[in-house]
This record gives structure tokens, C-alpha cells and sequence, in this order.
């Protein structure tokens, strides 16, 4: 007797139906299908200058200059009333992208940040959402225009927050299982 080995994995692919419960595979999806879609909004949709210079004119005199006095740091849109935290994560991609001159590529960095924020989110769900929450209801955390926006076309501070947020509850919750 001849037996096919092609018969077993045959046999082993998942079907339609176990790969669209799979928090793994749907989640892995959205993400390269994310991935493709703010590449092209990068690359389509102008940017929008609101508050990336006054963020680089607020950590400028810190990188260049030493100074360390929040009197002294100001922008475009006032003083700085960031927290230092603030400073060292912005003065990071001042120096990155060119003191602050590279859009491109600083939103090609937001575009990551964005796709972390979402894996982050998509594992927080996977371990702690009810057994009713199947994955195939994933798709519905990427439909924000806003989200999108904020992160690569404004370049906010509110992006790289949320980021360190869900990353934080993301240890959380694997802390806890």
C-alpha cells in the first residue's frame, strides 16, 4: 500500500472558517493590509503642517543648544508644556529626521508607530476580549480616518502617547495571565 505524505497536509491547511477565528492570522492581515494603506497615504494625501515645527522648535534649543530651562523652550504655538518625556522622544526624531526638516521620513516613523499601536491593540483583544468578540470584528478598529490622520499626515504627539499606552496595558494583561 502507497500512501500520498501530500494527503496529510492536505488535511492540516485550516479552513476558511478557523483562520477567520484566528486572532494570529486576521491580525497579521490587517497589518500588512495597514501597512500598504498608509504607505500610499504617505505617498498620496499632502501633509499637513499643525504642530511638528513647534515640536521641533520646542527640543531644538535642548539637542543643539543644552539648555534644559522650560522658560526657554517655546514654539511656534507658545511655551512648551510638555513633560520631559515629551522632549526626549521628540528630540530623538529631531535628530532622526534631519532637525525636523525630513517629513518623509518622520512619517514613514508615525506610520510604524501606527502599525505597533494596532499589534498592540490586536493582542490586548486576542487575550482579553470575551469569548463572544470573534477576530473577524478586528477590521472594525482600523476604519478611523482620524486615527490615520493624527499619526501620519499631522505627525501629533497624541499618537506616540497612545502607543506607549497600549503598549503599557499590553504588558498588563500578559502580566496578569
Amino acid at each position: 500500500v502507497y500512501s500520498v505524505p501530500l494527503v496529510g497536509y492536505v488535511a492540516s491547511i485550516p479552513t476558511v472558517d478557523a483562520l477567520l477565528s484566528s486572532y494570529a492570522f486576521i491580525s497579521c492581515v490587517l497589518l500588512v493590509a495597514e501597512a500598504v494603506l498608509n504607505f500610499a497615504i504617505i505617498k498620496k494625501v499632502p501633509y499637513t503642517e499643525i504642530d511638528w515645527e513647534a515640536y521641533m522648535s520646542e527640543v531644538k534649543p535642548v539637542f543643539d543648544d543644552g539648555i534644559y530651562n522650560y522658560e526657554a523652550l517655546r514654539g511656534g504655538t507658545g511655551p512648551l508644556v510638555y513633560p520631559g518625556g515629551f522632549v526626549w522622544i521628540y528630540g530623538v526624531l529631531y535628530k532622526i529626521t534631519e532637525n525636523g526638516t525630513n517629513i518623509r521620513l518622520a512619517q514613514i516613523i508615525f506610520a510604524a508607530c501606527y502599525l505597533a499601536t494596532m499589534a498592540f491593540v490586536f493582542a490586548i483583544y486576542a487575550y482579553a476580549a470575551p469569548k463572544e468578540f470573534r477576530p473577524i470584528y478586528l477590521p472594525l478598529l482600523c476604519l478611523s480616518k482620524r486615527i490615520h490622520s493624527i499619526f501620519v499626515l499631522r505627525l501629533f504627539n497624541d499618537g506616540i502617547a497612545m502607543m506607549l499606552l497600549y503598549l503599557a496595558i499590553f504588558l498588563y494583561v500578559m502580566d496578569k495571565r
